[in-house]
């Protein structure tokens, strides 16, 4: 079928001959009707020996869209056509496409037969000349096509099979992806971000169009309709203000070039890649190499890069209170105010000259305070720190009216988990269905804090020791699922049933992609749905594997050779690696130092105290 309504000529065959109705029988391709006669047709899904697109050099595709960024300019009802393109020229902006090819067999399984049974029929009028195609009763429907970003509930709705976590390996805000196409990827459907499907439409009052609201706004999300899917469906933020953990670039557009796997919110997440077997972080595909985009990213940033969070405070989120990078920076250095990053403190009272162009050499300026071992297995140890989210109101961004002025979240005695900041709505719990589980966030109890705790200390027991806090951060590459599908976090989250599942069964690493298990779901990594870099968003900054302050005990004792009397004594002192090398010849800033005594010695230590102890001290 080539598209659109017609009734004069309603088919073409697979050469683009003539196949239709007339009343005068002017063409053997056409069926001779005669007033009272009453048809119908059966669809099935086929070839065509079409030249195809430009675009996907001559094949032929199923199911073809562009993606344009602009309001394609401004042009009123009777424009001529040339106009029209001349203002879709100069307005928008082509950033990606969205390319289907289904095989012979696939054909069948997205597009199903209807024999005539199930469609409409036409009862022929009583006519002189062909039915003019501005007659309403000489037109009927017949099926509708439907090109849509899969749902969580709604996807393979046609032949029953689920689909990869859509919000997690299905790309849904790459606007690039070809599948099918002769030397392009040709990989598992279940993990492509767009479906072709039809259904048959037996009248012009029921058809199965898309649903909007009274704002003319469609559904999608949860589903394509007013019954299963949502108006809004948050998945990334604008930034608003400074990140302060590198887990925020979850957010980031990492993966846009339309290669397969789509993965999505890459770092600090951990997921296994249904398109790459679990001990491996690339694998052969039809168009290039699969990459494991979040293992790669985590190893990348983790340990070698950190934010300052020493950056200007302006925009909604300051306001009046908004501060210059100068400010920021002098206020920092004279302790009068701290960054957003609270635990960051000055290594020195005189103010160095720092501008924007130092990041990349101001953490010799700064200590971090309060670190903590992620190779701790004390439960105690690490729910204190997994509580260590606000219980305060936070500030909240309304999501289906946003303003500058921003709301304030309702405090409560337990624990904030968010992946936006500020927070697109107020607390809601896992179970929250519909649109209110899009506009809030989560709070974990403290017995859920504690079963996290004990799942966490699990992995780590597990896993560990962790010898960097990118190894903490990824999932490990072997063929066990228990510490290949996720990291240690994201394991405890699943491990500690912090989430509700609500659309279908997915397959979640490549095995249960190839053998037909799926022991994931469509709904994960949804708003709601607590990840592992939501909780990064606030552990990331203080995670280490060593520490460099070091606590030093040290006994002595001495017998008296005439009298016999022993004498004990004990004394404990702290001491901190600096930021200076031993031979000061070499900067702080230096990674390959020049000077033998740093090379054998490299940084300097200070006694930050020192004490004698007691007996019962020790």
């Amino acid at each position: 079928m080539r598209g659109g309504v017609a009734s004069r000529r309603i088919l073409n065959d697979s050469n683009y001959g003539k196949i239709g109705i007339s009343a005068s029988g002017a063409s053997d391709a056409y069926v001779v009707a005669q007033a009272g006669d009453v048809y119908s047709v059966g669809v099935s899904a086929s070839k065509i020996n079409s030249a195809g697109f430009l675009e996907t050099n001559g094949q032929e595709i199923a199911a073809y869209m562009k993606v344009f960024q602009g309001d394609g300019g401004d042009f009123s009802a009777g424009t001529a056509l040339d106009t029209v393109r001349g203002e879709l020229d100069e307005n928008r902006i082509e950033i990606g496409a969205i390319e289907l090819d289904l095989t012979d067999s696939g054909m069948g399984d997205k597009l199903p037969n209807y024999g005539p049974d199930k469609m409409s029929h036409l009862t022929i009028p009583t006519l002189t000349a062909d039915i003019p195609s501005s007659k309403a009763d000489g037109k009927v429907p017949l099926v509708i096509a439907s090109l849509r970003l899969k749902t969580e509930q709604d996807s393979g709705v046609i032949d029953g099979q689920p689909n990869a976590s859509m919000w997690l390996h299905n790309g849904i805000a790459n606007p690039y992806f070809t599948a099918g196409i002769d030397d392009d990827q040709k990989e598992e459907e279940k993990t492509h971000q767009y479906e072709l499907t039809w259904e048959p439409m037996t009248s012009w009052g029921s058809i199965p169009l898309v649903e909007i609201d009274s704002d003319n706004r469609g559904y999608g999300g949860t589903g394509v309709t007013s019954g299963s899917g949502v108006n809004f469906a948050p998945f990334l933020q604008i930034p608003l203000a400074p990140a302060t953990s590198l887990a925020q670039f979850a957010h980031a557009p990492l993966n846009t070039g339309g290669q397969a796997p789509l993965t999505s919110q890459i770092v600090g997440n951990s997921f296994s890649s249904p398109l790459i077997p679990l001990d491996k972080k690339s694998n052969a595909g039809t168009l290039g190499e699969h990459l494991d985009h979040s293992y790669m990213a985590n190893n990348t940033l983790f340990d070698s890069y950190f934010l300052s969070t020493a950056a200007e405070e302006t925009g909604a989120l300051y306001g009046a209170s908004g501060r210059s990078l100068s400010d920021v920076l002098s206020q920092f250095f004279d302790g009068s105010q701290g960054l957003s990053n609270l635990n960051l403190e000055p290594a020195t009272s005189i103010a160095p000259v720092v501008t924007a162009a130092d990041y990349d050499t101001f953490a010799q300026y700064i200590y971090s305070r309060g670190a903590f071992n992620v190779n701790s297995t004390s439960v105690e140890a690490w729910a204190l720190f997994l509580a260590s989210g606000t219980t305060e109101s936070l500030p909240m961004l309304n999501m289906e009216a946003p303003s500058a002025t921003l709301a304030s979240a309702t405090a409560s005695s337990d624990s904030a988990v968010s992946r936006f900041s500020p927070l697109i709505g107020d607390e809601e719990a896992a179970t929250s269905d519909g649109q209110n589980r899009w506009e809030g966030h989560r709070r974990l109890t403290p017995d859920q804090i504690m079963t996290l705790a004990e799942n966490v200390v699990a992995e780590v027991k597990a896993r560990g020791p962790f010898q960097s806090v990118a190894e903490f951060v990824n999932r490990q590459l072997v063929s066990t699922a228990a510490t290949g599908n996720s990291g240690a976090l994201q394991t405890a989250i699943e491990n500690s049933a912090l989430n509700t599942n609500f659309g279908k069964d997915a397959p979640k690493n490549n095995a249960e992609l190839i053998g037909g298990t799926e022991t994931g779901n469509t709904s994960d990594g949804a708003a709601t749905q607590i990840t592992q870099a939501d909780l990064l968003n606030r552990l990331a900054p203080s995670l280490t594997v060593r520490g460099d302050t070091f606590r030093i005990r040290a006994y002595g004792e001495v017998t008296s050779i005439t009298g016999g009397r022993t004498v004990q004594a004990w004394c404990e002192a702290v001491v901190q690696r600096q930021h200076d090398f031993v031979d000061e010849t070499d900067v702080p800033t230096t990674i390959d130092p020049s000077s033998t005594t740093n090379q054998a010695f490299g940084r300097r230590f200070k006694i930050v105290s020192f004490r004698w102890l007691s007996a019962d001290e020790v």
